[in-house]
């Protein structure tokens, strides 16, 4: 957390220190006292690899205890500043999640979207179904 928020060296810096996340001086300068916020906020020492990570709520702000909580690997993949959030009938879900409600793949859902239809037209055209190329001359 601290490297990839202040080490330039760091491969994860530019996503992380290079884009303003920083980290509250308190977790910075007193690892017990951010030890104390993760044991009185869910972090688990026997959970499975993956399983209990620190995740920051809002992805612009930065790691202090208003903004952070501990959850599984799937939560925070979920969380990602880079996943696209989409706002359908006063809704808002990921991508992802949108794809999986309506019944699409993801790229379908996401060629649509870049291809200029409307998030409704997008979630709601129906699915063509490939049509079988006539075959050549020659039995090929």
């Amino acid at each position: 957390m601290i490297g990839r928020c202040t080490d330039e060296n760091d491969d994860s810096y530019r996503n992380y220190g290079g884009r303003g996340i920083t980290i509250c001086d308190e977790w910075r300068n007193d690892f017990q006292a951010f030890c104390k916020w993760a044991r009185e906020n869910g972090f688990d020492p026997n959970a499975k690899p993956m399983d209990c990570t620190i995740d920051r709520i809002d992805n612009d702000k930065g790691y202090s205890p208003e903004n952070c909580r501990w959850v599984d690997h799937r939560t925070q993949a979920r969380n990602r500043s880079d996943n696209r959030v989409l706002e359908f009938n006063g809704e808002k879900h990921i991508l992802t999640d949108w794809a999986k409600m309506f019944g699409l793949e993801k790229s379908t859902l996401r060629k649509r979207l870049n291809s200029g239809l409307s998030i409704e037209d997008a979630l709601t055209k129906p699915i063509e179904k490939c049509k079988s190329h006539p075959k050549r001359e020659g039995g090929n």
